[in-house]
C-alpha cells in the first residue's frame, strides 16, 4: 500500500514539474516595448520569450 501511494504521489509531482512554465519580466520598468510577464511553453511562446529577453538585456535590464 505504501509503495502505491508513493508511486502515485511521485507521478503527480512529476506532472507538476513538467507542466510548469518558466516566466520572467524585464527589470527595467521605463522600457515599455516588452512590458509585462513572458512565459515559455510552446514554440511561439518560446520565440516571444527569447525576443523579450534579448530586448530587455540590450536596454540594460535583467530578465527574471
Amino acid at each position: 500500500m505504501k509503495k502505491s501511494v508513493l508511486f502515485i504521489f511521485s507521478g503527480i509531482l512529476m506532472l507538476g514539474f513538467i507542466s510548469c512554465n518558466k516566466c520572467a519580466e524585464c527589470s527595467k520598468k521605463d522600457y515599455v516595448y516588452y512590458d509585462g510577464e513572458y512565459c515559455k511553453g510552446n514554440a511561439v511562446k518560446n520565440a516571444v520569450y527569447n525576443s523579450a529577453k534579448a530586448e530587455c538585456e540590450t536596454a540594460g535590464g535583467t530578465f527574471k
